[in-house]
């Protein structure tokens, strides 16, 4: 016998062996990528609490079929070829991540072994069935990822029927998207573009050239599904005001879109005297500084202040602003209102602060530059609490009562500059009521 045959034969033969001991030692239930998968809980306990909420699962428990079905969820596969070795959704495998909140499986997965080989996936999770149905602007909101690092363009789609429960109903698709691989949860939102006593929402794992041997898939989790009635709660209630992360395509006039989930004010927003430009991580695209100063700065929101008594929450990315305490201030927003309300840097807040100020004692807020810094103002009736990079830095005892505005501005205020610097940048500005 020819010794090289023999050697390549051993050899294959270990091969064989190896490649068919980490098969069977695989999970099924895993991701194809287990060396850069986050096991460690990087998300906030807590999560946003809109109201009025008509329909609410945190998935803390069981998610098998089993117990999917005993709470009302549909649950169809309709991927090409044969079922693969996992079940269409299944518990949230901690292995691969956490869950966003509550016990480190509390949440439905999906993965690559749903089908065989390359067959296409298409995974429906249809959402029970609501007393009285939905309305018309009824919302979705739910959380989801991918694995860390993951190069698998898993994508998920959202649908919503006014009388169907089965895939081969009636469907309009809201909105899709591809999980996040970044290391942390997304929240998402869909709003109901239908309305009917027997109408649903639905959430689809659909990808193309799928399976174990596909380059399409890989692991998907969702968590804490929400229905809010926002179709008919009036505008100081909306869960989202304004939302911009400051991204455009270059339109005449300048602008940029308003991405709260119940838009309040300009979508698109007109950006006067300022620019968008890109940045370093974590800025993509974001509002960048040019220097400019007096009135002519500034992104006009279209909306007016009206938060009244009640509590709210302001967040923002900001780097390498100017730190001298010299000179006219510059602001970062603001209303004028009856009772100004804005926040500022340089002048009198001094070098490597912000200053917030409104109708309540002025607070130092301690923003060393270059940065970059994630800033969190949130009142909750009895104290306005400070985060930056999701650390809580002040407490501050304060009764707030924000009275209506005259013209609520981003990068500006009343007839002030915002001028950044030349290096400054500012970034996915949201405020919440």
């Amino acid at each position: 016998m020819d010794k090289r045959f023999s050697i390549l034969a051993v050899v294959f033969a270990i091969g064989i062996f190896i490649a068919g001991f980490v098969l069977l030692n695989q999970d099924p239930n895993g991701s194809k990528t287990i060396s850069n998968n986050d096991n460690t809980q990087i998300q906030p306990t807590t999560v946003p609490s809109f109201n009025p909420v008509v329909y609410e699962d945190h998935l803390d428990g069981a998610n098998d079929t089993t117990a999917l079905k005993s709470r009302g969820y549909k649950v169809w596969y309709r991927g090409t070829g044969p079922q693969g070795l996992t079940a269409t959704w299944f518990q949230g495998n901690s292995t691969v991540f956490p869950a966003f909140e509550g016990p480190a499986t509390g949440y439905v997965a999906a993965n690559y072994n749903v089908v065989t080989g390359a067959n296409n996936i298409d995974s429906w999770l249809v959402l029970p069935y609501l007393s009285g149905g939905l309305q018309n602007g009824d919302s979705l909101y739910f959380y989801s990822r991918g694995p860390t690092g993951s190069t698998y363009p898993d994508s998920i789609r959202v649908m919503v029927s006014a009388s169907d429960s089965v895939p081969e109903g009636t469907w309009v698709e809201l909105g899709r998207f591809k999980c996040a691989t970044s290391g942390s949860w997304e929240h998402k939102g869909f709003v109901s573009s239908v309305s009917g006593s027997h109408a649903r929402f639905a959430i689809r794992y659909n990808v193309v050239n799928g399976g174990p041997s596909g380059t399409n898939s890989d692991f998907i989790g969702i968590d804490y599904i929400q229905i809010v009635r926002s179709g008919s709660t009036p505008l100081y209630d909306v869960p989202e005001l304004i939302y911009y992360k400051f991204e455009n395509n270059n339109p005449s006039p300048l602008s940029t879109p308003n991405y709260a989930s119940a838009p309040v004010g300009n979508n698109p927003a007109p950006i006067v005297g300022q620019q968008l430009g890109v940045g370093v991580a974590p800025f993509d695209t974001c509002l960048v500084g040019i220097g400019g100063s007096g009135s002519t700065a500034y992104v006009n929101t279209g909306w007016n202040c009206s938060l009244g008594s009640g509590d709210w929450t302001i967040g923002f990315w900001v780097s390498g602003l100017a730190e001298s305490s010299t000179g006219s201030p510059t602001y970062l927003f603001g209303d004028p209102g009856s009772t100004s309300f804005r926040c500022f840097y340089g002048g009198a807040a001094y070098a490597n602060n912000l200053l917030f100020r409104g109708p309540f004692t002025d607070i130092y807020v301690p923003c060393p530059q270059p940065g970059p810094n994630y800033m969190h103002f949130v009142y909750n009736g009895t104290n306005i609490l400070i985060y930056r990079d999701g650390t809580l830095i002040s407490t501050n005892p304060r009764t707030v009562n924000m009275p209506t505005g005259s013209g609520f501005k981003v990068g500006g205020y009343s007839t002030s500059s915002y001028s950044l610097n030349a290096n400054g940048k500012m970034d996915e500005f949201r405020l919440y009521n």
